[in-house]
C-alpha cells in the first residue's frame, strides 16, 4: 500500500505530466519540457519518454538535439523499479510504467542502432532490446 505522502507526490507527478501534455497540444513545448522534467523526478517514468521524444523531433522553442533525447531515453530506461509506484499508477489510472520502460528502452536501442545522438553500436543496441522484450515492447 502507497503511503499519503508517497500518493500525494504520485499524484502531483500525474497533474505535471497532464499539464505538460496541454502545453504540448499548444505548441507551448518549452513549458512542457519543464513540466515533464518536474513530473519525471516525482516518479513518472512515461514523463521522462515524453521529454526524449521532443528532443528526439525537435519543435518550435526546444531544438532537435539527439544528444540529449538519448540522455532522456537512458534516463527513463534506467529509472529504477518502483514496484510500489508502478502499482499505484496502474490500479490508479492504468498506466503501465513498466511497459513506458519498455519504450524508452526501445527508443535507446534504436538510436545505438542507427548512431542517432550516441555512437552506433550494435551491441548496445541488442541490449536495450532485449531489456525492451522484458518489458513487453518487441523491437522493429
Amino acid at each position: 500500500m502507497v503511503g499519503f505522502f508517497k500518493k500525494m507526490k504520485l499524484k502531483t507527478a500525474l497533474e505535471q505530466q497532464d499539464m505538460a501534455v496541454q502545453c504540448r497540444q499548444k505548441s507551448d513545448y518549452v513549458q512542457s519540457v519543464k513540466l515533464a522534467t518536474s513530473a519525471f523526478k516525482c516518479g513518472l517514468t512515461s514523463a521522462g519518454v515524453s521529454i526524449g521524444d521532443i528532443y528526439n523531433r525537435g519543435y518550435p522553442g526546444v531544438p532537435q538535439n539527439l544528444e540529449l533525447a538519448a540522455k532522456w531515453y537512458r534516463t527513463a530506461a534506467e529509472n529504477y523499479d518502483d514496484e510500489e509506484a508502478d502499482n499505484f499508477f496502474y490500479q490508479e489510472y492504468g498506466l503501465n510504467e513498466k511497459r513506458m520502460r519498455g519504450h524508452a528502452q526501445r527508443r535507446l536501442g534504436d538510436m545505438y542502432k542507427n548512431g542517432r545522438g550516441v555512437k552506433q553500436d550494435e551491441q548496445e543496441a541488442a541490449k536495450w532490446y532485449r531489456l525492451a522484450e522484458e518489458n513487453g515492447i518487441t523491437s522493429q
